[in-house]
């Protein structure tokens, strides 16, 4: 079955994320975000989406398979004028099947943001090797939480 992209998420989309997010099973999700606070439950996934979230879905039949989002927010570091933040996330049953990159690819083509960054775990490196190859460079060594800060600057196409 292929794999459908698309801006915004259904009720369905929000309670597969919030299963999703709180499975202790998952231990990328649990060793490297914090989705299950952020998406504990619907009232905590809408205090989230209150900040001015905008979200892209990726599923496979009814299926969500993975979410992106942009947000409006200044990066913490010096001498940076990035003011959206990025995040991806891709669950278990596409993992490892190439959707990573062409799902973000389709979010920033359709989204156009300018200037992003992220933050990530230093050792997470499948997505440390997806951030690279999608031409985000880091700008900030671990910090003591081991996170680093890695920037998108728009001179690459994307």
């Amino acid at each position: 079955m292929a794999f459908t992209f698309r801006k915004g998420i259904s009720a369905d989309h929000i309670k597969q994320l919030i299963k999703y997010s709180n499975d202790k099973n998952d231990i990328s999700i649990f060793k490297y975000t914090s989705d299950q606070t952020r998406f504990a439950n619907q009232k905590s996934f809408d205090q989230w989406f209150k900040q001015g979230r905008t979200i892209y879905t990726a599923s496979e039949g009814k299926n969500l398979i993975g979410i992106i989002w942009f947000g409006s927010k200044p990066i913490p570091v010096d001498n940076y004028s990035h003011d959206t933040t990025f995040a991806i996330r891709i669950y278990p049953k596409a993992r490892g099947k190439g959707v990573s990159f062409s799902f973000m690819d389709y979010a920033f083509k359709n989204y156009q943001p300018k200037n992003v960054w992220l933050e990530c775990s230093a050792d997470n490196t499948p997505a440390v090797k997806l951030y690279t190859k999608f031409s985000f460079h880091q700008v900030t060594s671990p910090d003591k939480n081991n996170k680093i800060i890695m920037v998108l600057d728009n001179k690459n196409g994307h």
